[in-house]
């Protein structure tokens, strides 16, 4: 399986009928890239990713823009 696409993620969000910023976007790109260096290690046993300070961050920003953005009547 490879890297989560723009496409994959376009696709989920038309057929969710889910409107995604591009902070969340990235969000998600970060999050799937962090999943995957984490599982890349074989040795380590397959269990969920640990949260990380630069994955919260990153889902803050995109929470606190997406608040903005329906403030704004988005």
């Amino acid at each position: 399986m490879g890297p989560l696409s723009h496409q994959e993620i376009l696709a989920w969000s038309t057929l969710r009928a889910v409107n995604i910023s591009p902070s969340e976007v990235d969000a998600l790109r970060q999050i799937d890239r962090a999943f995957r260096n984490y599982h890349a290690d074989k040795s380590k046993p397959a269990e969920p990713l640990p949260p990380s300070r630069a994955l919260a961050d990153a889902a803050a920003v995109a929470q606190a823009e997406r608040k903005a953005h329906k403030r704004k009547g988005g």
